[in-house]
């Protein structure tokens, strides 16, 4: 039987853009060898698939062909084309010692059926093996060194980009701010996945380079991948990465949490849009007050899903009258408004003053953590610590350095942690009051309600709630009286208006606040609540002759 000859060529990969010229350049190699020496060519095999690994479909039917004895011979371009790993070479070995294949041709490589000519291809594919294992240790080292300089050593996760250039990740301009969205409305815990998935593509959001709507099962993932607060995590282990985070630890964080009590939040459609629906409860037995729409008429009710409740409905527009009543009270006039920002201006310095110090403070023990973590890399590098060991340390450091991180870029920021920018938020709020009382917005006055306190129950008819936080300021009477100084003093002259700001604001006897208020900051603690009426409050306090006595100013107002 005459030789005959199947012509095998392979690349690793069946990307367009890479290696693409491989196969036609083999076969244009082995054209040249099959011209020259006259070889009988039973049919030309290509193949695109990786060689280190057994399983190439076209490669084991080539040999299950050649077992047949369709042709007993193979003509490739080079030896690592034909196999990388040792099963393939073992195979082909295997059809060299029982006479099935009597030749194999190679441009590269002259191949004699002997002993020797058998061991020299044993030392071609063992080459081969050699190389592809030594490749993936390169590659796997490399990637472990990029992940340690900050870099993803993959393709960018959703809501970022590739930047080729740079080669390093960047947020992208349109995904990311959706991605942030969607941590920042899960953290709400009022959003089931299943409907933040259906918002997120209505806003337009799309994975891969052909831009297909994402998988359900992708929302899944990007709510529990560290990456978006930036630590990478690889192979189980967590690594500091160098790139623009689109979300804190603490929002990643309280998502973990919201992730683990399962919490969501039930929609239904058939309700009609009613900003004050939920929003307060029964004074008689707790349960829910909802709204209900009868004869053209809203009306809140209870939902009485607990037994018998005596409380009555109250209509839509007597609760509204009522909510803008509540808001009125903790409106704050804009006089006295700019008084107490111009006061808490100059508590800014002081305040930046700290903010620096916690700054340092924080850099140092970031240090001190650094330092820690290599020392356990070198404690691991010695074998003193098993892989579990180390992955479990290194992880609890570098989530607690990425903590300071956050810690440290909001001090950077000016983002205060004291009363002050709670103090500032307040006055604002207070002084857009007047302006949401007297919209027609209902939702604008059930987030200024929400955020007064809780506990807001409806009984005999009358909304009430419990004031949290400073908003507890609107009871006290200095807060009245703050505003009432501010309404005279729009009706007086600019000159008495001049000396009163010197007697109120600038200290001394004259000095009508409260003396909590007279040192060179806000009080840090709410001041008690004085019995008796504002008249007989301010009656004791000792004024001098020119300054005309608050009780006089109510009775002229």
């Amino acid at each position: 039987m005459g030789k005959r000859y199947f012509v095998y060529a392979r690349k690793s990969t069946d990307d367009g853009h890479r290696q693409q010229r491989s196969i036609e350049d083999q076969l244009a190699e082995v054209k040249t060898l099959i011209e020259r020496d006259g070889l009988e060519v039973v049919e030309v095999l290509t193949e695109k698939q990786s060689a280190k690994h057994p399983g190439r479909p076209i490669f084991n039917s080539m040999l299950q062909r050649i077992e047949r004895g369709e042709a007993n011979g193979i003509i490739a371009w080079h030896p690592d084309r034909i196999a990388r790993n040792a099963l393939d070479s073992g195979r082909i070995i295997h059809l060299v010692d029982t006479a099935k294949i009597a030749d194999l041709r190679f441009v590269t490589f002259r191949f004699e059926s002997n002993a020797q000519g058998k061991f020299m291809l044993m030392v071609m594919f063992g080459q081969s093996k050699y190389y592809v294992d030594n490749l993936s240790e390169n590659i796997r080292r490399g990637m472990k060194h990029k992940l340690r300089r900050g870099g993803w050593p993959s393709g960018a996760p959703i809501g970022y980009l590739n930047d080729r250039v740079a080669r390093q990740i960047i947020p992208h301009p349109v995904n990311g701010p959706i991605i942030r969205q969607l941590f920042e409305l899960y953290a709400t815990g009022k959003y089931s996945v299943r409907f933040l998935h259906q918002k997120i593509l209505d806003m337009g959001l799309t994975a891969g380079l052909r831009g297909r709507p994402i998988a359900l099962a992708k929302v899944h993932y990007a709510l529990q991948n560290p990456f978006y607060c930036g630590v990478m995590r690889y192979s189980g282990e967590l690594y500091d990465g160098a790139y623009e985070p689109l979300v804190t630890q603490d929002l990643f964080e309280r998502c973990q949490r919201i992730r683990k009590q399962i919490g969501r939040a039930a929609y239904n459609k058939r309700f009609k849009p009613f900003a004050f629906r939920k929003l307060f409860k029964c004074g008689e037995c707790g349960c829910v007050v909802s709204m209900e729409t009868q004869k053209g008429h809203r009306y809140l009710r209870c939902t009485k899903k607990r037994g018998r409740c005596q409380q009555r409905f109250l209509r839509a527009d007597k609760a509204t009258q009522q909510i803008n009543e509540i808001i009125e009270t903790c409106s704050m006039h804009p006089r006295t408004a700019e008084r107490l920002l111009a006061k808490m201006e100059s508590l800014l310095a002081s305040e930046r003053a700290e903010s620096q110090v916690e700054q340092a403070k924080v850099r140092d023990e970031m240090g001190v953590c650094d330092e820690r973590l290599a020392r356990v890399m070198l404690a691991y590098a010695a074998n003193d610590l098993s892989l579990d060991e180390f992955r479990g340390v290194k992880n609890q450091l570098i989530t607690e350095n990425r903590s300071r991180a956050d810690r440290l870029a909001a001090l950077a920021a000016g983002k205060s942690v004291s009363w002050l920018e709670p103090m500032r938020r307040f006055v604002k709020a207070s002084v857009e009051g007047t302006s949401i009382a007297r919209s027609e917005d209902e939702r604008e006055k059930a987030e200024f309600v929400k955020n007064l306190g809780s506990n807001l129950t409806l009984r005999d008819q009358r909304l009430s709630w419990d004031r949290r936080g400073v908003w507890q300021l609107v009871e006290t009477s200095e807060f009245v009286w703050l505003k009432r100084v501010a309404c005279l003093g729009e009706e007086r002259s600019e000159r008495e208006r001049e000396e009163e700001d010197a007697g109120e604001w600038s200290g001394g006897d004259s000095n009508s606040r409260h003396p909590a208020c007279k040192a060179g900051a806000l009080p840090t603690e709410l001041p008690p609540r004085r019995g008796g009426s504002l008249r007989a409050a301010k009656a004791g306090r000792g004024r001098s002759d020119t300054t005309t006595p608050i009780a006089n100013r109510d009775s002229e107002s």
